[in-house]
């Protein structure tokens, strides 16, 4: 059986699938649109995977998912909007994005070329948590420390978790923060929460 993981609507949209719980296929989309860290919906890409995973076959396909979760952290987002009125025009633009990833299903079965009733589950893994993942699950440890970094997902700049087995427990998060005017260049634009968290691979 096959898992296809989807990166859509942000710069260097991809897709990749698992056969039988090991790397099989992976592809960026702008290798068929041959425009450098193309952002959109990787339309080429999951056509492709599908293919070479599940031999067009819906049937050989058992769950889908997406790096990305629009409801994780959603009060914190709220929060934050409602008391900096500057990034209330990228609130809005995110707003838009976290739209079209909710609509995914719609997008993924016209590629595929079935109805949204034929597809596997569907799973939105929050952004680095799905780092984390691809990184841990497909090395050769049992158990690893797992640390991702990255300007912005899902409002984190950062992560930390414990990889044991087929289980990931997060320790803790760094928050996107919005820098104060009186900020340095250099000081820190986070704030960290600990978490008891696990999730299952």
């Amino acid at each position: 059986m096959s898992i296809i993981g989807l990166s859509g609507y942000h710069s260097d949209s991809a897709v990749a699938a698992l056969v039988d719980h090991r790397f099989h296929v992976g592809v960026e989309e702008e290798r068929f649109t041959r425009i450098k860290h193309w952002a959109g919906f990787p339309e080429h890409s999951l056509r492709f995977c599908y293919e070479e995973a599940c031999g067009g076959s819906i049937d050989a396909l058992e769950a889908l998912a997406v790096g990305h979760e629009p409801k994780a952290h959603y009060w914190r987002k709220v929060y934050v909007a409602a008391t900096h009125p500057k990034i209330w025009n990228l609130a809005r633009t995110r707003r838009r994005h976290h739209q079209k990833v909710m609509k995914l299903e719609d997008l993924i079965a016209a590629t595929l070329g079935v109805t949204v009733e034929k597809l596997p589950p569907f799973h939105r893994v929050e952004h680095h948590l799905a780092h984390a993942a691809s990184a841990f699950f497909c090395c050769p440890w049992d158990e690893a420390m797992c640390i991702t970094l990255d300007g912005f997902g899902d409002f984190l700049s950062g992560l930390r978790a414990v990889g044991r087995g087929n289980r990931l427990e997060v320790i803790d998060r760094v928050f996107f923060r919005i820098r104060s005017a009186s900020s340095t260049p250099r000081s820190p634009s986070t704030s960290v929460s600990r978490s008891s968290g696990t999730n299952t691979r």
